[in-house]
Formats: C-alpha cells, structure tokens, sequence
C-alpha cells in the first residue's frame, strides 16, 4: 500500500479479473479484518442442517427450493472468497462488492484453466490446486499426493467450478432468485423403442434414464427469429433433477471451505497459524459421498417453435403496435 500524503488514506491497487480498482481508506487493513471476523463462514453447513428437517411431509417441496437456492448462492460465495483471496486478499470486501456475475464466471473458467490473473504479484497463471496449497499451507503438512486434503479440496472445487459455470444450473438459480419462477419436484425418465409408429412401448419394454423426486421445473427464455437481440421469444420448459442429501453434504463442504479460506486470509494479515481453526471432513470420503447419481439430471423436452420472417417484427413495431390498441378509449387529462 503506498501513500498519497503523510495524512492521507492509503490506496490498495487490485484486479476484479481484468478490471483494476483502487481502494481508499485510512484503515484499509484494519476494516479487512473486521469483516472476515465478522463473516458467517458456517452459515451454509447451518442452513443445510435445519432445511434438512423440513425435506419431508408438506412442506418438503419447499424446503428443497430454499436448499437449491443455498446451494447455488454457497458455490457462488465460496468461488467469490477464492476470488478476493487470489487478487485482493488486504480488501475483500472491496473486491466482493466490485465483482459481478459475468466476472466471476470468467474469473472462475480461468482458475479451472489454469489462466493468468491480475494478481498482488503481477499477473500470474493461477489454478485451483494452486489456491489449495497455499490456503491450506499450514495445516496437513506431511499429507502428499492424490488422496491428501489439499487434492480432495482442489477437486471438490474443480466439480463446483463446472455447477457454477453450467448453464441450466445458472438458469435455475436466476428463476428461483428473480421472481420465484419454478415449480419444486424433480422427474423420472424412460425409453422404449415403439414397434408400431405412434404407438407407445409397453411399460416392460421401456428402458430407465433414472429421476428423483428432488428437482424443479421452470420456463427459459428463447430467442425466436435472426439475431441474439431479437424481441421474439419462446417460454421454453425446463427441468433438473439433484439429490437433496447430495446437496445437504456439498453445503457443509462448502462451509468447511469458506472456513479455510478465511483462515488463510487471517494469517496474510498477520494472525498466528496455531490460533486459527482449519477444518475438513472427519472421513476422507466425504468428499466423494456427497456427488449421489440421479441418473437424468436435467430435460429441455418441449415442442418446437419456429416463425417465418414475415412474421417478425422490430421492438420499435412491436411498441407501435401496443400504442395503437384502445386508442380510441384514451383519454388525456
């Protein structure tokens, strides 16, 4: 951190994947360390426990929405806190607050990658093992290879990296976060091989894909017509299957992560390793425990839609067409 004046606030310079911000303040380091006092790292692992209360009887579809929710909302944080770990670890609230989605998602594609990135030491290539290691650098010391904490941390992030950069999964959480806009329950799948053509297989003949009763259904929008841009749309359905214990496991994991993470940002700012709580699964295969197969995880049957170009219209003529209706009833007053 460098000085302006003798009595002015310190500027900490810091990347949000390529974008670069300059933070001021006169206690830069000191507001650091109250947030990350402060931060909830065990709120997830919490969450998970009492939702999983509430997964049967009544109100079960409920509680599987509000466990979907936490589950995506947890990956989020964790890879937003390895985020500000690998670019700004003296201001993360700063860098938390400055990164938006699109920038996470990048930032998160490039530390599965292995890309270089904007970092307190120049721009460096920077992998999630990399990030591993280093969090976890002063505990389980003598632990090498595959089977150590730090590889069965690095690999339970790499899957989490995929969730979160899947684009159905992103769909889901922006309609459960905006609106609401999903029905709670997953769906069970078969094919069969129709002998006769229109007639359906009978039931020994179908072949199952697999399902879950855990999962939901929401619409996603579809450009209709030329162009990215296009005012014209379709309403397509969409549905995904997950395990609910499988999710209840990864929150704890992530819980247990964002713990370390924090722990390891504690230490940058000058807390002694021995007074800080690393923590981990008391069985190694937990971390594998937790991935439980569905079969089928997501469907996007629905019929098709195409229009003809004579029927698409700009948004400037769709507009018109809106203003013109009822123009006669108008009244100005």
């Amino acid at each position: 951190m460098d000085d302006v004046t003798d009595q002015g606030p310190h500027g900490y310079v810091f990347g949000v994947g390529d974008t670069a911000f300059c933070c001021w303040e006169y206690d830069l380091i000191e507001r650091n360390v109250r947030f990350l006092t402060g931060l909830d790292a065990e709120y997830y692992g919490r969450l998970a426990e009492i939702l999983s209360e509430h997964l049967g009887g009544d109100g079960g579809g409920t509680a599987s929405i509000a466990l979907r929710a936490a589950y995506h909302q947890g990956v989020e944080t964790l890879f937003s806190m390895l985020g500000a770990y690998a670019q700004a670890p003296e201001c993360v609230p700063g860098w938390l607050a400055c990164c938006k989605s699109e920038d996470l998602r990048k930032i998160v594609e490039g530390l599965r990658r292995g890309s270089p990135l904007l970092t307190q030491v120049g721009r460096r290539i920077v992998r999630l093992d990399d990030l591993a290691e280093d969090i976890l650098r002063n505990v389980w010391v003598d632990e090498v290879g595959p089977e150590s904490t730090r590889s069965r941390f690095t690999r339970f992030w790499r899957r989490l990296a995929g969730e979160l950069l899947d684009e159905t999964a992103r769909a889901e959480y922006n309609s459960i976060k905006h609106g609401l806009r999903v029905n709670p329950g997953g769906f069970y799948m078969a094919v069969g091989h129709e002998e006769t053509p229109g007639v359906p297989a009978p039931p020994e003949a179908m072949r199952s894909m697999g399902g879950s009763p855990y999962g939901s259904s929401f619409f996603e929008i579809e450009r209709l017509g030329e162009g990215k841009r296009s005012p014209h749309i379709r309403a397509r359905s969409v549905s995904v299957n997950w395990s609910a214990q499988g999710l209840l496991g990864r929150l704890a994991l992530i819980s247990m992560s964002i713990t370390n993470i924090v722990g390891a940002l504690q230490c940058a700012m000058g807390a002694d390793p021995a007074s800080i709580k690393f923590v981990r699964p008391e069985r190694a295969e937990a971390f594998d425990d937790v991935w439980i197969p569905v079969g089928v995880t997501s469907s996007r049957i629905d019929t098709i839609v195409r229009i003809e170009t004579t029927q698409e219209r700009s948004s400037n003529q769709l507009r018109a067409d809106l203003e013109e209706r009822g123009r006669g009833d108008r009244v100005d007053g």
